[in-house]
């Protein structure tokens, strides 16, 4: 499973297949696979630079996240995309499949060969009894997926038949016309800069690239779910991909962070961008967001609450239970992409429950995306950018919910201004503090990831905690170490660590501790360091291992933090990156 790019294009195959992984790397992609249609069967592309010619104008290609596994269980190691028996299908998707199992150990017994039974390859197989039975591809997709439960986005080729078939269900899917030949993709980011419109997949459509000669459909049929041709509306790409901003990611970032406060910041000294958003200040507001922008969410929050009067909730997307929505709160859904499945998922829910509900705010880098176009307002977070890292894309949500959060206090008056100016002033300074704090972070970081190597190779992983505003930033900062060195990393707030989990703390157990800026020490380092802790600090004060906080504490906790610690994990990644190879295409 994984973010997937389609394409038929007779003349730029492999770039446009390569540029939208590229686009995709957001997610940290560090396998792919590619998959050519061939005139007998199909060709299979393993990890690297594209370079081959392509044998016909079709092709499907996966990113994996960091998180990922590939066959054999190791983590972040390239799986190739799954075929079936004759190596005549092949499929990608994303989303989940939940009766997979069931339908896996149904085709084992009726003498299918399958690698992992995952949904994609379940799918590849189902694909391949149809054909036998006489259906052409579009037909033997439809059949195939009646029988799945769950929700997925797919997309299939399968030697033989000239097309590529789409379809989905629950999951975004999104189509890009152009002149040169259609492109689909499961995130809308992907299709940046190579489409001229895009439009959107409803539940149960189904799709056909093909590659007939009559013009007027652009190489496309859509089919809705009753198998009848349709129009869906077409929204032409306005907005120029962000070119990727030259020199040293520090100052990219940098400059990312002060071309959004510099959009923002004239709304929030006034007080109205709310205002601007077409909304009302809320008096209650619901967030609902995943992963990092969870994390961003929480932090977010925290200004809402203080400075705007606004009772807030930040709810995992996954885990929404609509009995708890009260009628007429606001939500903010924070989604970088706009295609995040349980928020889009959740706010189903809500729909369904209430049959209605309050205004619905997105914070997104992707405007045009399936969560944005459900939306009443959207704070479109214009700096990160598609390729954004991970820390980038928390930096900008955390500063979206400033925006609001201060913004609210100004128009409501809640606070003096003799309060409020100096915060306005500390957020004008985020940007050098976040490029000063990566300058400092390269050198520490280049020192000090050996010794932690060392540590974590006798140890099953590191222990990251930190209180009030800083916990949002530890969370962030644990995420992004788990995934970028595959250790088990695990958050807790430091004042909760007697509660249990200090018992795990023994000699050289790394622990690593997010402090808010203020001049004291967190407690908890005391109480870890007498317990021989290997005890790694990032605050302000020259006992820190990271002193990257220049002053604070800020109300939106130290956002530098993230910036350090996102830097010592690709340090500590580094070590065990293998150097890509060229690409090598293997017929199968």
């Amino acid at each position: 499973m994984g973010a997937f790019v389609a394409a038929r294009r007779p003349r730029d195959l492999l770039d446009v297949l390569s540029g939208g992984l590229h686009r995709l790397g957001d997610q940290g992609c560090d396998g792919s696979g590619v998959v050519l249609l061939g005139p007998d069967r199909v060709v299979r592309h393993g990890r690297g630079r594209l370079t081959h010619p392509s044998p016909g104008p079709f092709g499907i290609a996966r990113a994996r996240g960091t998180s990922g596994t590939g066959d054999d269980g190791v983590p972040g190691q390239d799986a190739p995309l799954p075929v079936d028996c004759t190596s005549k299908v092949a499929v990608v998707h994303e989303g989940t499949v939940e009766n997979a199992p069931e339908i896996s150990a149904l085709l084992r017994a009726r003498g299918h060969r399958l690698r992992s039974g995952d949904g994609g390859e379940v799918v590849a197989h189902l694909v391949e009894e149809e054909l036998a039975l006489g259906w052409d591809l579009s037909a033997a997709v439809r059949i195939s997926t009646g029988r799945l439960r769950g929700s997925w986005a797919l997309a299939v080729l399968a030697a033989g038949h000239d097309r590529l078939v789409l379809t989905a269900r629950g999951c975004p899917l999104v189509v890009g016309f152009d002149a040169a030949g259609p492109v689909a993709s499961s995130e809308f980011a992907a299709l940046a800069g190579c489409c001229d419109a895009v439009g959107f997949l409803h539940d149960d459509d189904l799709v056909e690239f093909h590659d007939g000669h009559d013009g007027h459909d652009g190489g496309v049929r859509w089919f809705d779910h009753h198998e009848r041709p349709v129009h869906r509306p077409r929204t032409r790409t306005a907005r120029p991909p962000r070119p990727p901003a030259p020199g040293d990611p520090a100052e990219a970032q940098a400059g990312a962070v002060a071309r959004q406060i510099g959009e923002w910041f004239p709304a929030v000294r006034s007080g109205t961008v709310w205002e601007r958003l077409g909304l009302p200040v809320p008096e209650r507001v619901r967030f609902l967001a995943c992963g990092s922008a969870r994390n961003a969410a929480d932090a977010a929050a925290r200004v809402l609450r203080r400075f705007g009067g606004i009772d807030c909730v930040v709810t995992a997307a996954s885990e929404h239970d609509p009995e708890s929505t009260r009628p007429g709160e606001t939500t903010i859904a924070c989604s970088p992409s706009g295609e995040t499945a349980a928020v889009l998922s959740a706010l189903d829910a809500d729909a369904a429950h209430r049959g209605g509900r309050g205004p619905l705010l997105v914070v997104t880098d992707a405007p045009g995306s399936p969560l944005a176009r459900r939306a009443d307002a959207v704070l479109d977070l214009g700096g990160p950018g598609p390729t954004a890292d991970a820390s980038e894309t928390f930096t900008a949500q955390v500063l979206a919910g400033v925006f609001l959060g201060l913004s609210a206090a100004v128009s409501r008056a809640r606070w003096p201004r003799a309060v409020l100016s100096p915060l306005l002033e500390e957020l004008l300074a985020v940007p050098e503090a976040l490029h000063l704090a990566a300058d400092t972070a390269d050198v520490v970081a280049h020192d000090l990831a050996p010794r932690l190597a060392a540590r974590l190779a006798t140890r099953p992983g590191l222990l990251v905690v930190g209180r009030g505003a800083a916990l949002p930033h530890a969370a962030q900062a644990a995420l992004d170490l788990g995934e970028l060195t595959h250790h088990w990393v695990q958050c807790h707030p430091s004042g909760e660590l007697e509660h249990g989990l200090l018992a795990l703390v023994g000699p050289g157990t790394p622990v690593v501790v997010v402090e808010d800026g203020a001049p004291a020490p967190d407690p908890v380092v005391h109480e870890v360091s007498a317990r021989g802790a290997d005890v790694l600090r990032v605050g302000r004060d020259g006992g820190c291992a990271f002193p990257v906080l220049r002053s604070g504490p800020h109300p939106w906790g130290p956002l530098e933090s993230t910036v350090a610690l996102r830097r010592l994990a690709h340090h500590l990644a580094a070590p065990a990156a293998t150097p890509a190879t060229p690409a090598t295409p293997v017929t199968v």
